[in-house]
């Protein structure tokens, strides 16, 4: 039984009926009687089991049944007159047998149930994307679309509008499979259903309403990347995958123009300022749009390789209001997934050069991590292997990295902020933790040297161990369990040593100390033979200044010399 909610109608279909009459030798134009039979079965059988069950089912369930196969025994009287009591009677006899599996939710590989037509296309779809829709019984209705490629029977769904296309990519969404989806479209075929999505948005456009969603958005975009970093930009693409955390948060906004322009005009602005390069151009380019001088601004893209930046630059300018600030937290956002492929170092990185990062707290945690003797353990389990200096810095990468939390490991392992700091220079984190040699690590000798130096019992760590653990993140690969506690106690321990300089704070879990201390835009600028670490405007930095934290000088022994100073932000 299925659900059309706007005309709070069910819906019963047949696919195929298959009957064999059993009648007695007597009868003699057996002929005459199957045709009247088949009468029954075809034109009176369904409308009557479809009237009993919509009696006994609520039409405001929105359930969407898959039984394979039914076999029922019916018998009559050869002789029958009443067609239309036979087919109440065999009506009512299908109508129990299926009211017996949807009461009894028998549910097997015969007998399917989705909550709804929407996720019943999800689940298609996802198949489809994945090539293991055709071929299974309950994909039947679509057999019409096996004419098409995969991307096209795709569109196809999305364009029939039942349900509604922002229903349909939401569900799709939610059981994760919209980046399966994305991976069998093409860029016009995002742009179709992105753009299917605001088909009844209203075209009445209300300018107050672009920073709230820009705002929401980005908060948004930079809790976690758009993608895996083995995915390519692709504009529409990254819009549906935006639409969908956005509108998983926010439901109001389904339909709302607001949203789609600003989620369109984000888009354009990163391949505007994907071009720019340089942060003192970028510097430049957010002045102009301060100033509202966005003829100036047009110019700088434009000598940088910017193909038409007017649109986005004017959308931009409307948007931050003057407030260049903002402008620059906005551009670490938008750039977060490019900013995770530069892999700036101490020795890359040029003199005056400075970047934006949404990681930039962990330079708060450098004195702890100090303190803590990072370097040392990490030489300590790196000391057997063939290449400890290298492998250290792994290390060294893992424990800054887990300082931020399971949920954001991904995002930050290769931010250039991390990098900076630890002096990782792989290509990618990710290959490097794989690459490790587990067997040639000495972690039970870096466990002893931590255990002389943690202040607390490994044990009072136990209640925040999942905070940090990498246990089961990667599904094709695992993460040594014993290499992954080593260091989740650092980095649990860091945390704990930095929470003990904050007034009041000292009993704060992780995940409170990361969004009220640590989280935020920083700029980090290469001067000299120092690292300037302008600090994000975190929710409590008051209380980063009351504790003296927000302007600190150090040396972090594993960068040979070069000194860190932490700034607070510019009001």
């Amino acid at each position: 039984m299925t659900a059309d909610l706007s005309q709070n109608e069910a819906q019963f279909t047949v696919g195929r009926w298959s009957g064999t009459y059993h009648v007695p030798r007597e009868i003699s134009d057996v002929r005459s009687l199957q045709l009247r039979l088949d009468s029954i079965v075809a034109d009176h059988l369904g409308l009557v089991c479809q009237s009993f069950l919509e009696q006994a089912l609520h039409s405001s369930d929105p359930s969407v049944w898959r039984v394979r196969a039914l076999s029922l025994n019916f018998s009559l009287d050869a002789g029958f007159f009443d067609a239309h009591g036979v087919a109440r009677e065999w009506g009512h006899s299908l109508a129990s047998e299926i009211l017996s599996i949807v009461e009894g939710e028998q549910l097997s590989d015969s007998i399917l149930r989705f909550p709804n037509r929407a996720a019943y296309l999800a689940r298609f779809l996802s198949d489809l994307a994945s090539g293991r829709a055709w071929g299974k019984w309950y994909y039947e209705e679509f057999s019409d679309l096996q004419i098409l490629s995969i991307r096209q029977a795709i569109c196809s769904i999305f364009l029939r509008g039942d349900p509604p296309p922002v229903e349909l990519l939401l569900q799709i969404a939610s059981i994760g499979q919209l980046e399966s989806l994305l991976g069998a479209l093409r860029e016009d075929d995002a742009r179709l259903i992105f753009n299917l999505c605001f088909d009844s948005a209203s075209s009445l456009s209300r300018p107050d309403n672009l920073q709230k969603w820009a705002g929401i958005v980005l908060e948004l975009w930079n809790s976690a990347p758009l993608r895996a970093s083995s995915y390519s930009e692709n504009r529409f693409g990254d819009a549906l995958r935006l639409l969908a955390r956005t509108l998983s948060r926010h439901p109001a906004g389904e339909g709302d123009v607001e949203l789609q322009a600003v989620i369109h005009g984000l888009l354009e602005l990163r391949q505007v300022l994907l071009q720019i390069g340089k942060p003192s151009l970028m510097e430049s380019l957010f002045e102009c749009l301060g100033a509202f001088d966005v003829q100036s601004a047009v110019e700088i893209a434009a000598r940088c390789g910017a193909h038409n930046p007017a649109a986005a630059l004017s959308f931009f300018a409307e948007l931050i209001q003057g407030d260049v600030t903002w402008a620059q937290q906005a551009a670490a956002v938008i750039l977060c997934e490019s900013n995770r492929r530069n892999f700036l170092t101490p020795s890359n990185i040029s003199e005056g050069e400075s970047f934006l990062s949404s990681f930039g707290g962990i330079f708060l945690l450098g004195p702890s991590l100090v303190d803590l003797h990072l370097e040392e353990i990490a030489c300590v389990a790196a000391e057997s292997s063939e290449s400890p200096e290298k492998t250290a810095g792994v290390l060294r990468h893992l424990s800054a990295a887990k300082c931020f939390g399971r949920e954001r490991f991904a995002d930050c392992c290769d931010d250039p902020a991390l990098r900076l700091f630890t002096g990782f220079d792989g290509t990618s984190f990710r290959q490097a933790l794989e690459d490790l040699d587990v067997q040639q690590l000495n972690l039970a000798g870096a466990h002893d040297l931590l255990s002389q130096i943690l202040l607390d019992s490994p044990e009072s760590f136990a209640p925040n161990v999942s905070y940090f653990s990498l246990s089961g993140l990667w599904p094709e690969f695992e993460l040594d369990s014993k290499l992954d506690s080593l260091f989740t106690l650092v980095s649990r321990a860091a945390l704990r040593h930095f929470s003990r300089k904050l007034f009041g704070f000292e009993s704060s879990s992780p995940g409170y100390i990361y969004e009220n201390f640590l989280s935020g835009i920083s700029e980090i600028r290469r001067a000299g033979d120092r690292l300037e670490v302008r600090l994000p405007q975190s929710p409590l930095s008051m209380i980063l200044r009351m504790s003296g934290l927000q302007d600190q000088r150090y040396v972090l022994p594993w960068l040979k010399g070069m000194e860190v100073w932490l700034l607070p932000q510019q009001e």
